[in-house]
């Protein structure tokens, strides 16, 4: 859930200002690919949140541990994670989301943005079923 809507608000910044953190302005591993390196770090997202969906198009609500890790470093966190149920919520959010990233990295990525907006209709036509089935 929470990369959904961080994802969604960088992706809008991006979207109203896109010479705003433009190629090389963050010397992350991606700079120098003609892409800002804004969109850069979303996709990173997005390929993580990606993985939150299920088969069926729902969306897993997130990963965790059952105790707080504390303040280590990514390579040191070795506390058993869990996936967290499925809902309605993380669907929906999935969906915009991927939706929202596969329009804005289609000039730069085709293969990529139909990825997504096929995992974004997923979602949606899974929420559907599960809201036609309750009517």
């Amino acid at each position: 859930m929470n990369a959904g809507i961080s994802a969604s608000t960088l992706l809008l910044l991006h979207e109203l200002f896109p010479a705003g953190l433009a190629d090389g302005s963050l010397g992350i591993p991606e700079s120098g690919n003609k892409r800002s390196d804004l969109l850069d770090e979303v996709i990173w997202e997005m390929r993580w949140f990606e993985r939150m969906q299920d088969k069926d198009g729902g969306v897993f609500f997130k990963v965790a541990g059952r105790t707080w890790s504390g303040f280590v470093l990514p390579e040191h966190d070795t506390i058993k994670r869990w996936v967290i149920g499925k809902s309605t919520t993380s669907s929906l959010n999935f969906a915009a989301a991927m939706a929202q990233a596969s329009r804005l990295v289609r000039p730069s990525d085709r293969k990529l943005a139909d990825r997504w907006l096929a995992a974004s209709r997923r979602a949606w036509a899974e929420i559907c079923s599960i809201s036609s089935a309750s009517l």
